[in-house]
């Protein structure tokens, strides 16, 4: 295994801002590499950082670490390979008062071919957020959501998960989703590629809700869903479309069987 830094820049910008990055291989693919930023805020960065709620007069800067591995063997429509995402969010102090916070996000995406014309899709994401000095210090905002056509289909999006004092899912700060799907020929064009799918996934909080007048902690169990999906790739941008039936629906479930996105990332 090259373990060689490939790339490393150390730069001043403006007055007192400083920036140092690195490009590291930790693989034998040029595929596997790390990103790291570390980023020392300016005085005029300090001043502008938004307050966070609870907190009077706390503010912190948010600064991203991403671990990212591409194999798939095109960007559109690909067939075989895969690709994952290592991402975690930090909320750093910037006062003794300030809350201080991250969020660890994970989302994997694999194509394995069959045959030349059936491909196994499969699809993973998972999310955790707290507090550095415990989840007291994690705020709302920042909570996970669950539903819609790019998690669990059929479910109305970001529905799913504890609910408020009118059954209004308010997210949480545990998320887990995974889906398989089989994509197979659908003879109309090359710019569609249709599938079929079971997906499966919530959201949950370690936070009691009914401190402030929620129903549960208790987002209930797994949702599970399967359905039909067509991506479509128009003069317009790329066009995802889903036909889905809900299974073992629970009460309160916000149900939206036919859904579409526009922008979508295939």
């Amino acid at each position: 295994m090259d373990t060689r830094l490939l790339w490393v820049e150390i730069r001043s910008i403006c007055s007192g801002n400083y920036l140092a990055g690195a490009w590291v291989p930790v693989g034998e693919s040029e595929l596997d590499r790390v990103i790291a930023n570390i980023l020392r805020p300016t005085r005029d960065e300090i001043a502008e950082a938004p307050p966070v709620v609870g907190k009077q007069g706390s503010r912190g800067l948010f600064k991203p670490g991403q671990v990212p591995r591409d194999s798939r063997d095109k960007a559109i429509f690909p067939t075989n390979g895969g690709m994952q995402t290592l991402f975690l969010d930090a909320y750093a102090p910037l006062t003794h008062q300030s809350v201080s916070f991250y969020t660890l996000n994970y989302h994997g995406q694999w194509y394995r071919p069959l045959t030349d014309q059936f491909v196994i899709l499969s699809r993973a994401n998972l999310g955790y957020g707290n507090g550095f000095h415990g989840y007291r210090d994690f705020p709302f905002f920042k909570n996970f959501y669950e539903g819609g056509i790019d998690s669990v289909h059929g479910y109305r999006g970001y529905t799913l998960g504890p609910r408020d004092s009118t059954y209004k899912s308010f997210g949480g700060n545990m998320l887990a989703d995974a889906s398989i799907g089989l994509i197979f020929p659908n003879y109309l064009s090359d710019n569609l590629r249709t599938s079929v799918f079971v997906d499966a996934g919530n959201v949950y909080s370690i936070g009691n809700n009914r401190t402030y007048g929620g129903q549960s902690t208790n987002a209930g169990p797994i949702r599970y869903s399967t359905g039909v999906e067509a991506d479509w790739i128009t003069p317009f941008g790329p066009i995802k479309l889903s036909l889905a039936k809900t299974i073992k629906r629970r009460p309160h479930d916000d149900i939206e069987p036919f859904q579409f996105s526009l922008g979508a990332n295939f």
